[in-house]
């Protein structure tokens, strides 16, 4: 049933009720999906809410489009790949107790700056090419891969042939071509630890051995690597979700092990559009000429789920299994995205959307790290670099998963680092923010209302005890007081409180600061002569 008035769209609906009907086995494996048309009349939406939804689906890998014969619910959700709690789900899923105010779940785009006009006449000129006979090659089209070549050059410094190119639909499906280039099951794959939850799923339903191996601020942590496995993923350049920058001499030793123990090292260089000012580190794969390390990547960050392109850039004669395993799969080119995208990225508008954004994101990331900053309750912020998204560290004592439902329940849905997690109990109490979709006052509110659950979460537990004060609880849900909250001489409150609610009287204005110091320092330290206590009694 779709909620024509809930806070998401109607796409969003339809999209996480397939996934919820997937995950508890009401659709199974090789079930077929009904049509578009079909389906769209049955809800009663437009078709193209539903040809979105099924994109958004396939770009999750959980349902797949079969050349001429529908579409059908993906084979790589058997039941033991969808019972795993914490990554297929990093957010709370109960339904929220008030509107969605902000989603920071990470790995979402904005679209208000996209180049419309000029993705409009890609398409376009695209549509006249169907009836001229297209490349079939499994690997993509030749004229898009020289393309992507070339715009890997200019955008990454990453040189590379045609040849070495192929072209996948996301990267969750480029990781999963690797993974049965090189037949990992049954052999020991290396995953970051935290990574994102489709790593995973990749890896065990190809029953894959995972070791997970702890990331620090310098990234994936070597020492101690397996001394024989198949394959190992990072993501060097801005590991998700910390969005650590592997240093130079973790390269160097990821690229050591990789040679002694025989793996393939495979870079997810997702959202390399997006790196931090300056100039970023070179892809490990331009670090090394050996065959053992394959980059991937998508137009993800810059499309969002319109655009089910990824590709891979590998040597040797990687590039060959790799299509032998999508002509295996019956995997066919996608011709007329194909000739869209060869012209997008040939000329200069999506340059300038990539630069636009990257400028956005920065300000966003700015924003995140002054609120931080200036917050006497928040902790620090760090993976901020770069990308669209960073960790909050919470101060000592506060459960981030705690946090992360109180806050599902006031409309901002935000995931904790546990949820990306391996062993969820060892990890830090840190909030994973995805803030490259929202705008500036959206995250901004966003922040002011975790700001107001951490101070809630942080009041001493003595102050239970104390005579409660409805001005106190209203400061914790957010709510500035006014002039008629001003303190009396003969009121009372726990000193615990007494930064908090300064904070609120300065937004009175600063004609007042002087008269709400006064008043707070009256609040925390006068005996309440009803209570009988003795004198330093309410003193911090």
């Amino acid at each position: 049933m779709l909620d024509r008035h809930a806070a998401a769209n109607l796409q969003t609906q339809i999209v996480n009720q397939i996934r919820a009907a997937i995950q508890n086995e009401v659709l199974c494996a090789g079930d077929r999906m009904p049509s578009t048309r079909l389906f769209a009349d049955a809800l009663r939406v437009s078709r193209s809410v539903i040809v979105a939804a099924y994109q958004e689906l396939q770009v999750h890998g959980l349902i797949e489009a079969r050349h001429g014969a529908g579409t059908y619910v993906t084979h790589a959700l058997r039941r033991s790949s969808v019972t795993a709690p914490a990554s297929r789900s990093p957010a709370p899923r109960r339904r929220p107790s008030r509107p969605v105010i902000a989603d920071l779940t990470p790995g979402q785009t904005r679209m208000d700056t996209f180049p419309t006009r000029a993705w409009r006449a890609a398409w376009r000129n695209a549509s006249y090419q169907v009836d001229v006979p297209w490349d079939a090659c499994p690997r993509g089209g030749i004229l898009v891969r020289k393309a992507l070549a070339r715009h890997l050059r200019r955008l990454r410094g990453l040189t590379c042939t045609p040849e070495q190119i192929v072209l996948t639909r996301s990267v969750p499906h480029a990781i999963g071509l690797l993974a049965d280039a090189v037949a990992v099951r049954d052999r020991t794959v290396v995953v970051e630890d935290p990574c994102a939850p489709e790593v995973r799923w990749a890896m065990r339903d190809r029953r894959g051995r995972i070791t997970a191996a702890p990331v620090d601020h310098d990234g994936l942590i070597a020492a101690g690597l397996p001394g024989e496995a198949a394959l190992a993923i990072v993501s060097p350049s801005h590991q998700f979700p910390t969005g650590a920058v592997m240093s130079l001499r973790r390269r160097r030793e990821l690229s050591a092990w990789a040679a002694e123990s025989g793996a393939l090292l495979i870079e997810d260089d997702s959202g390399c559009e997006f790196q931090r000012p300056g100039l970023p580190l070179p892809a490990m794969f331009m670090q090394t000429d050996r065959a053992d390390i394959a980059y991937v990547g998508s137009f993800s960050g810059i499309f969002g789920s319109a655009v089910q392109l990824g590709y891979i850039v590998a040597r040797g004669r990687l590039p060959e299994r790799i299509e032998h395993a999508l002509t295996m799969a019956g995997e066919r080119p996608q011709a007329l995205l194909e000739a869209a995208m060869v012209q997008l990225l040939d000329g200069n508008d999506l340059i300038r959307h990539i630069n636009r954004t990257s400028r956005a994101h920065h300000e966003r990331r700015r924003l995140l790290r002054q609120h931080a900053d200036r917050s006497p309750v928040l902790g620090t912020v760090s993976g901020d670099t770069g990308g669209s998204h960073a960790l909050l560290h919470l101060p000592s004592g506060i459960s981030a998963t705690d946090l992360a439902h109180r806050l599902h329940d006031r409309g901002v849905i935000v995931a904790a680092l546990a949820a990306y997690c391996a062993d969820p109990a060892s990890a830090r109490q840190c909030l994973v923010i995805g803030h490259g979709h929202l705008d500036p006052g959206t995250l901004a509110h966003a922040m002011d209302i975790i700001e107001a659950e951490v101070a809630g979460a942080a009041r001493p537990r003595s102050a239970s005890a104390l005579p409660q004060d409805d001005r106190l609880d209203r400061t914790a849900r957010g709510h500035v007081l006014s002039d008629r909250d001003l303190l009396r001489p003969d009121e009372f409150a726990p000193a615990g409180h007494r930064d908090t609610l300064l904070a609120q009287f300065e937004q009175l204005g600063r004609h007042r600061r002087t008269e709400a110091r006064t008043q707070t320092d009256l609040l925390v330290h006068r005996q309440p002569p009803s209570h009988g206590r003795a004198p330093n009694a309410g003193r911090a």
